[in-house]
């Protein structure tokens, strides 16, 4: 269920058994720091934070976004947006 106070998103992968924070906004120094101890990662390209699932992770991710829903591109879906880039920078 969907709560309004929650401004960021959240999902994970089973394929990847990865959960990806989509952040609404820019995030101040204190509050990066709180995804970076959390050990989310920054994937630019994607537009997310991403660290594999842990029961503490998932918590911290229920606190950021309220719910976590099912990622909306699967695996191979991401590795050929990231082909496609390095093709790009390969030209």
């Amino acid at each position: 269920m969907s709560d309004s106070n929650f401004e960021h998103a959240a999902t994970y992968s089973p394929e990847d058994d990865k959960l990806r924070i989509y952040l609404s906004y820019r995030l101040d120094k204190e509050e990066y720091q709180k995804v970076k101890d959390a050990g989310f990662r920054d994937a630019k390209k994607q537009g997310c934070q991403f660290a594999h699932w842990t029961p503490n992770r998932e918590d911290f991710c229920l606190e950021m976004a309220g719910e976590i829903t099912a990622e909306g591109t699967t695996l191979a879906e991401r590795a050929a947006a990231k082909a496609e880039r390095l093709d790009a920078l390969a030209s």
